[in-house]
C-alpha cells in the first residue's frame, strides 16, 4: 500500500493574513470617513454659487429686450447679497421662482454663513455681471474688476469670485 503524507488543512487564519486585512480596512476607513462628514460651509457656499449662476441663467434666457422701452435693461435679473440672505428678483417679475417648487420664491433665502461685502449683482442678456445699488443695468456699472464675496462660518471662510465680462464664478 502506498502511503501519502497529506498535510492537515488548518481552517484558521494566519497572523499575516489578519494583519493584511486590518491594514486594508484601515486604509479604506481613512479614505472614506472624511468624505462622509458634511462640511456645512462648503455645502452653503456651493448653494450660494448655484443661486448666483441661476440668476445669470435667468438673465440669459429671459428675453427682456423691448425696442419701445429705452430702459428695458432695468428689468434684468439681479441677486442681492445681504449679510446672510439672498434675494433673486427682476423689477417686472418680482422674486424668482424655484424651478423645482413653483410655490417657493427665492426671496430672503437665509444661510448660516456670514456674507460680506453686501452686494447687488445684476446680469444682462449675455450673462455679463453689473454691480449696482439698485436694479439698474447701465453700461457704466459693468464690472471691470473681480467681485470677491467672503462666506464665513465658525472661523472658516471661502471666497466666491465673480469675474468681469464673462460672469464666471469660482470658489477659492
Amino acid at each position: 500500500m502506498l502511503y501519502f503524507n497529506v498535510m492537515k488543512q488548518n481552517k484558521a487564519f494566519t497572523i499575516y493574513e489578519l494583519i493584511i486585512v486590518i491594514v486594508t480596512l484601515g486604509i479604506l476607513a481613512a479614505v472614506t470617513i472624511p468624505r462622509l462628514t458634511t462640511n456645512s460651509l462648503n455645502k452653503q457656499v456651493s448653494d450660494i454659487v448655484d443661486k448666483i449662476r441661476y440668476t445669470q441663467h435667468l438673465a440669459m434666457v429671459d428675453d427682456k429686450f423691448d425696442p419701445n422701452n429705452p430702459n428695458w435693461q432695468d428689468n434684468g435679473w439681479c441677486i442681492k447679497i445681504d449679510e446672510s440672505n439672498l434675494t433673486i428678483w427682476s423689477n417686472d417679475v418680482g422674486a424668482a421662482t424655484d424651478p423645482l417648487d413653483p410655490n417657493k420664491k427665492f426671496s430672503n433665502l437665509t444661510y448660516k454663513v456670514t456674507l460680506s461685502p453686501h452686494k447687488t449683482i445684476c446680469f444682462d442678456d449675455l450673462g455679463r455681471p453689473y454691480e449696482s445699488n439698485s436694479n439698474d443695468i447701465k453700461y457704466e456699472h459693468l464690472l471691470t474688476n473681480d467681485v470677491n464675496i467672503t462666506a464665513s462660518l465658525d472661523g472658516e471662510s471661502k471666497n466666491i469670485i465673480i469675474y468681469p465680462e464673462t460672469g464666471f464664478i469660482e470658489i477659492e
